[in-house]
């Protein structure tokens, strides 16, 4: 499969697509083992990674344009720099304690804050994992879409169809400039 059997792998797809020469600042707001991370820095100048687990980060060895901070997602709205693409994978980390998860409050908070850093013509995607006792996360960052106005905010979901329980799924929004 090239494209329809990982949320992340279209997430990466869908970024070489739309930064073909590259961008200027991408947020990771989930570190984890830094996978995402290394692919952003191939395609932007920049890169601020965020992660609550001290364990990710201090594992995580960035290249020389990354910047990795120990943080929760939600302290987004502390940075001033505007954004390119603003990047989310939810749930927990991987091959760590699946007790720490990304939580919904701190999440849509996020999501706040992330709208007014990202530049017009920006996007925010979110890969959103819901097979684990956390996956009731889904159902906020839904409503939070839902509720965004279409004029200001183009959003995209993509979701398995025929993967049985609970598939992950991808959401893209798009900020109109």
């Amino acid at each position: 499969m090239r494209y329809v059997n990982q949320v992340v792998r279209i997430m990466k797809f869908l970024v070489t697509a739309l930064f073909p020469d590259g961008g200027d600042l991408a947020y990771d707001m989930t570190l984890g083992t830094g996978k995402d991370s290394d692919f952003l820095s191939e395609i932007f100048r920049k890169v601020i990674s965020l992660d609550i687990q001290e364990d990710a980060v201090r594992k995580y060895s960035p290249p020389e344009n990354v910047t990795v901070l120990v943080k929760d997602h939600s302290s987004i709205g502390d940075f001033s720099e505007c954004a390119d693409l603003i990047v989310y994978n939810l749930g927990y980390l991987p091959g760590g304690d699946e007790n720490i998860t990304t939580l919904p409050d701190t999440t849509i908070k996020s999501f706040g804050s992330a709208l007014k850093l990202l530049k017009k013509g920006g996007f925010l995607m979110a890969a959103v994992y819901t097979g684990h006792d956390g996956g009731y996360e889904r159902d906020k960052v839904l409503e939070f879409f839902e509720g965004l106005d279409y004029r200001e905010y183009s959003v995209l979901r993509h979701t398995f169809t025929n993967r049985p329980g609970m598939a992950p799924e991808l959401f893209v929004l798009e900020k109109r400039g």
